[in-house]
């Protein structure tokens, strides 16, 4: 089995864990914590819903299954409080990033985290932020424009996009004008809307 989509929840209570060795793809978007027992030491690409995200289980499944994981979706908010903490220092070889319908506050945490330590998630290519809530993105713009500058050599796209329910981001487009030429695909916008910076 290479993919795996779970869409439910798990009633047993303490489940042994179940070592999926050649599961590539797992999309879980039920309880959480059923990643708790599940290892998947192939695995490649995983999406999940964090609404009912613990960042223990998170990071346990990370340890635990050590997978060459490439691509990582989480659809909710952000996976707790620190990123330093969260598990992303466990997932060196991960080249895309999305997250979706996430606060402003977890995505300038996040942007902060990617600024100050490039040895950390080194190998990052795609960084997808969709239908970002709230209202305050000054910041938030400012230190993506830090994070470009330190991952400039491997960030091909970087996608930020608001709720449309929200304001459009203030953007200044000189602030991204030197990474546009030297090759990065920006996007910045309302979801489903035209990217700001092509205007």
């Amino acid at each position: 089995m290479q993919n795996f989509s779970f869409l439910g929840n798990i009633d047993q209570e303490e489940p042994d864990t179940l070592v999926l060795r050649h599961l590539r793809h797992l999309t879980h978007l039920g309880h959480f914590d059923v990643i708790n027992w599940i290892s998947a030491p192939r695995l490649e690409t995983l999406c999940l819903a964090t609404e009912n995200l613990f960042a223990w289980c998170f990071i346990s499944f990370l340890r635990q299954s050590s997978p060459p994981l490439q691509k990582l979706e989480l659809r909710g908010h952000s996976p707790g409080d620190s990123f330093e903490d969260s598990g992303m220092t466990l997932i060196p070889t991960l080249v895309h990033l999305r997250g979706l319908n996430w606060d402003y506050m977890s995505v300038e945490d996040l942007l902060i985290f990617l600024a100050e330590n490039p040895h950390h998630v080194p190998n990052l290519q795609t960084l997808q932020l969709d239908r970002i809530r709230g209202h305050s993105y000054t910041e938030m713009l400012t230190t993506l424009g830090d994070v470009l500058w330190v991952r400039r050599s491997m960030l091909k796209t970087v996608r930020l996009t608001t709720n449309p329910s929200h304001m459009p981001l203030p953007v200044d487009p000189t602030l991204f004008q030197q990474f546009l030429a030297d090759g990065i695909h920006i996007h910045i916008g309302v979801d489903d809307g035209p990217n700001i910076l092509s205007q």
